[in-house]
């Protein structure tokens, strides 16, 4: 699986619409091993172009 920048070297920062944020959850459950990974994520809206400020 290749998205994402990554940012350190466990973290990865993502843009994704609501369907790709979907796909994305999704697939990892076929990539996670609950005992022995752990996954967070956060999303962060982006209010700069909803109120056209820059």
């Amino acid at each position: 699986m290749s998205r994402g920048q990554r940012v350190q070297k466990s973290v990865f920062e993502c843009q994704l619409d609501e369907l790709q944020y979907v796909e994305f959850i999704r697939s990892l459950r076929d990539l996670v091993h609950p005992t022995e990974d752990n996954v967070r994520v956060y999303r962060v809206r982006d209010f700069t172009h909803k109120h056209g400020c820059l």
